[in-house]
């Protein structure tokens, strides 16, 4: 996010910022829950791959989620969520090496 603030400070017209859908209050959390396992993703070649398994758990431990209907859901949000940015970043990245 400070990414694009930054560009857009520098008078670059960032669309991701001026088209931002709002975010509901009762998916904060999932947001919150995105930042902090997104950063725990590993990295291979010039790839970025899904967040592992054992990262919801260590999360799910550390944020004393255990009602399993609220894991399920997060895991599901965030799975789809990571897959439609992961495949975005890879179209990017191919048109990038493309040209």
């Amino acid at each position: 996010m400070e990414f694009l603030q930054e560009l857009q400070a520098q008078g670059m017209k960032v669309r991701e910022l001026t088209h931002r859908p709002k975010l509901e209050d009762e998916n904060i959390w999932l947001y919150d829950a995105y930042r902090l396992l997104s950063r725990s993703r590993q990295l291979g070649g010039m790839s970025e791959f899904y967040i592992p398994l054992t990262e919801y758990q260590a999360y799910f431990e550390i944020t004393r989620l255990h009602d399993v209907e609220q894991r399920l859901y997060l895991m599901s949000v965030i799975t789809q969520v990571d897959a439609v940015l992961l495949h975005e970043r890879f179209e990017e990245l191919s048109k990038k090496t493309a040209r």
